[in-house]
């Protein structure tokens, strides 16, 4: 079946293991778009970018090995999400039927995904409100630190229309953004590669609180205590 999922180090892992044993397993390739429409995706050794489905500029953040993708859905009445493959990986397809019976079956499942549905969704609203204030350089500048802080690496293999169809901008804003962000010497560009030199500069170019980013979302921190709790 692929990765086993206790071996993967994410606060999420608890969960995800259980509920990616009611799941259909695929293995995606990068670049690939994975759909939470019909349920929760329960995310193996990969990492994506989140947005909202049929919408991808609209940048919802990243989730990591262990992690699970549309678990709002589970509980409330919230417009599903996707998610962008930034590497090849494993995956757990659950639909909301599955979802339900592993939630019967496993107490405490339900009170610990509940919180970090609810979380998810705050975590998604102040995003978007933070975003919207900022300039175009600023917005490049946070996903690239996000991107590499999440897959753990100071070089990218991306390209320039990858970046502006995460964030739904044009390909030249983000060479514009690109030129601006390299002339403070913090990321070295090149063709479908990025060297992020100084990842504290390229957070504070972005107007990130580096410890807050580093320590993890709100999102994150429930999902501590939630799964704690199993």
């Amino acid at each position: 079946m692929g990765v086993h999922l206790a071996d993967v180090a994410r606060l999420t892992a608890a969960a995800c293991a259980h509920l990616a044993a009611f799941g259909r397993h695929v293995h995606v390739k990068r670049g690939a778009s994975i759909s939470a429409y019909e349920g929760v995706v329960a995310l193996g050794d990969i990492a994506v970018s989140v947005s909202r489905e049929g919408k991808p500029g609209l940048d919802l953040g990243f989730l990591g090995p262990g992690e699970l993708l549309g678990a709002e859905r589970l509980f409330l009445d919230y417009p599903p999400v996707a998610g962008r493959a930034l590497r090849d990986g494993d995956v757990w397809y659950v639909s909301n039927e599955a979802a339900q019976r592993a939630i019967v079956e496993r107490q405490g499942l339900r009170a610990a995904l509940m919180q970090i549905a609810m979380a998810s969704c705050a975590d998604h609203f102040r995003r978007a409100a933070g975003i919207v204030e900022k300039r175009a350089d600023r917005r490049v500048a946070q996903w690239l630190f996000e991107c590499a802080n999440m897959l753990e690496t100071s070089e990218l293999k991306i390209t320039h229309d990858e970046i502006a169809n995460a964030l739904g901008v044009r390909r030249s804003s983000v060479t514009d953004s690109l030129h601006m962000i390299e002339g403070v010497r913090v990321i070295r560009s090149q063709r479908g590669r990025l060297k992020i030199l100084d990842p504290t500069g390229l957070a504070h170019y972005a107007g990130l609180d580096v410890a807050h980013e580093r320590a993890g979302s709100p999102r994150r921190a429930a999902e501590r205590a939630a799964l704690a709790a199993l």
